[in-house]
């Protein structure tokens, strides 16, 4: 008799070399000719034991979650059992793990052919190595809703079962005219061009072995492709949308190198949306994805707002140069809506309410984070009105101008990390240097912060609008509403009157009269109001004869 022995390794470097040491793991020892099998557990130094092995040909399988297992295992008390299929401890097995790695997948088979002919076969080692994750950081995870992409499982490629004959995959192609020249296919490299939606691991020297991001499995299906041109599309569906509304496109991208010894290209790719009528709402080239040393998905993303429409096409391109070796897999693509309230209160406020040429307007925005996340990079843009200009150096923020980068409003207002509950006030000062005939000048400004970062370094900004301040010109009479007053000369008194007193409760008081520009108004305190009986009594306030003004020859009274 004999015994079969051998170690379980994490190895964060994924060099075939021993790190640490995982403990628990069931590995299976099966005997195909008579569906026989013991379970042994790995000790605490990652060790697993078979004795009282007898001769003949056996599979040592390293199979996760496979129960009834011992340590040592006794082969005399084998049991009929179905083969195990091989599978990978969780990451939180391994207490070493990255805080990057998502799972763990085999750096060497995890089922082997073991023969005993009379003496103890030599010790069998697995290695498993970290497959990590570098997700998009999303301000308070502030996506929800369902993925758009209804293709090939909801973004991700499905899966192949363990056992999956070569050259084969599940049916249909889920993307058939987007992927003309598909490979189905584990164990061939497709041609240069071409794309697989299978893991392409097995028996080819060189080719790093991942799993798909969407199960973590080494069968998974996934995109790969492999040295494309670029230009190429690698993805494309139209998706239904509501209008004006926003959305996050996002990928998942690995490299896969054939040649772990030399350099690999970036990866570049470009992600477009755009409508039936040919409007383009996102031409983004991403930031290159370094190829790493290790196996790992960066999820790729880019915010874009829907328009007025309610479909969309969706495409991702290879950036690359299709040079050798220019191969990366993607998987789980989606689209989500951004679902979410508002996460800043933005208040602004003037410190008058009408205005005359030569005044000097101060303005206060107020701008609180009212969400439990931080906010990063918060600007904030203001607005000057039409016929007011900035005063230099008015700009404040929380009652310094120390730090303010910003030398006038025409450059956003640099605010820095806003934490939650957190205050910033900004106060600047305006001139009114003219004012448009009859019109009320209004302003608003807007913030913004950082809502999408990529660990590759993509930004996407999120921005919210403040309310509307408006400044209202005092006791005038402007442009042609002066036509309207003349003309009005013909009424009798009391239409007049009726006319004038309509909004006499209010404290301030307007008429609007329907001439060319409806935007040009009269206003009047409600006190010169009460006071108006007659056209005679109009004249008296205004300051001067109406009776004696032709239209023609008036552009303003005051």
């Amino acid at each position: 008799m004999a015994n079969i022995s051998g170690s379980v390794w994490y190895d964060p470097l994924r060099q075939a070399e021993k790190g640490t040491a995982i403990a628990q793991v069931p590995v299976v020892l099966y005997e195909e000719s008579t569906n026989l099998g013991a379970v042994a557990l790995t000790d605490s130094s990652g060790a697993f034991l078979f004795t009282n092995v007898p001769d003949g040909q056996y599979h040592l399988i390293e199979a996760w979650g496979e129960p009834g297992g011992t340590s040592p295992a006794d082969w005399q008390q084998a049991a009929a059992m179905d083969r195990p299929d091989p599978a990978d401890p969780p990451v939180k097995a391994v207490e070493a793990a990255s805080g990057w790695a998502n799972r763990l997948d085999s750096l060497t088979p995890n089922t082997v052919t073991v023969t005993v002919a009379g003496s103890d076969p030599d010790p069998q080692d697995f290695y498993d190595g970290p497959i990590e994750d570098r997700p998009l950081h999303l301000t308070g995870g502030l996506l929800a809703g369902t993925n758009l992409i209804v293709g090939a499982g909801g973004g991700g490629f499905g899966e192949c079962s363990d056992g999956t004959p070569s050259g084969t995959s599940p049916w249909p192609n889920p993307y058939s005219k987007a992927l003309g020249g598909v490979v189905y296919s584990r164990t061939i490299p497709p041609e240069s061009g071409e794309v697989t939606l299978c893991n392409m691991v097995a028996g080819i020297p060189g080719w790093w072995g991942t799993t798909n991001h969407t199960t973590g499995c080494e069968n998974g299906r996934m995109l790969v492709a492999n040295e494309v041109a670029k230009g190429t599309v690698i993805f494309q569906q139209m998706v239904s949308v509501m209008p004006e509304s926003n959305y996050v496109l996002s990928a998942w991208v690995t490299g896969v190198l054939q040649d772990a010894e030399s350099s690999a290209p970036d990866i570049n790719l470009r992600a477009k949306v755009t409508a039936p009528d040919g409007t383009s709402l996102l031409d983004y080239a991403f930031a290159p994805i370094p190829a790493a040393d290790l196996s790992q998905w960066t999820q790729l993303g880019a915010l874009f707002e829907s328009g007025p429409y309610m479909h969309l096409y969706l495409e991702i391109l290879a950036e690359g140069d299709g040079k050798e070796r220019n191969t990366f897999a993607i998987d789980d693509i989606s689209l989500m809506p951004v679902v979410r309230d508002n996460l800043l209160s933005i208040t602004q406020e003037a410190d008058q309410e009408s205005v005359r040429e030569g005044d000097t307007v101060g303005y206060t925005v107020t701008i609180k984070n009212t969400s439990d996340y931080p906010l990063e990079q918060v600007s904030f843009q203001g607005e000057i009105p039409v016929g007011l200009t900035f005063v230099p150096g008015s700009l404040v923020i929380n009652g310094s101008d120390e730090g303010v980068e910003a030398a006038d409003l025409n450059d956003a207002v640099q605010l820095g990390l806003l934490p939650p509950g957190g205050v910033k006030i900004i106060s600047y000062q305006a001139q009114v240097q003219s004012l448009s005939a009859g019109r009320m000048q209004q302003c608003a400004g807007e913030a913004s912060y950082l809502f999408l970062k990529s660990a590759s370094g993509d930004l996407f900004y999120y921005t919210e609008k403040s309310n509307t301040v408006y400044l209202n010109q005092p006791d005038c009479v402007r442009g042609k509403a002066v036509t309207q007053l003349v003309k009005a000369m013909a009424l009798e008194q009391e239409a007049i009157a009726k006319i004038l007193q309509a909004e006499g409760a209010k404290r301030k008081a307007m008429m609007e009269f329907q001439g060319d520009t409806p935007e040009e108004m009269l206003h009047l305190d409600s006190g010169m109001l009460d006071a108006v009986q007659s056209l005679a009594d109009l004249q008296a306030i205004l300051h001067q004869s109406i009776a004696e003004v032709q239209p023609k020859d008036v552009d303003e009274i005051q």
